[in-house]
């Protein structure tokens, strides 16, 4: 993706750079929610399971809009 947003042209590097830093943010999401579940040792999966399912999948379709 970085590689990408160097050749491409200043508009379109902008573009990308905000899609890579998005993604960059859902991914942190995705891994503080597994950290917080490791944390708990699994005993508290229920109230953790719709925060990361919901985490993974705005990281889902942050890669998403980075295709072309």
């Amino acid at each position: 993706m970085a590689a990408k947003a160097a050749e491409a042209g200043a508009e379109v590097k902008v573009d990308y750079r905000k899609e890579i830093e998005h993604t960059r943010d859902k991914h942190a999401a995705v891994h503080s929610k597994l950290a917080a579940f490791r944390a708990a040792n699994g005993q508290k999966w229920d109230a953790f399971k719709d925060g990361v399912e919901s985490a993974w999948h705005d990281l889902e379709n942050a890669f998403k809009a980075l295709r072309p």
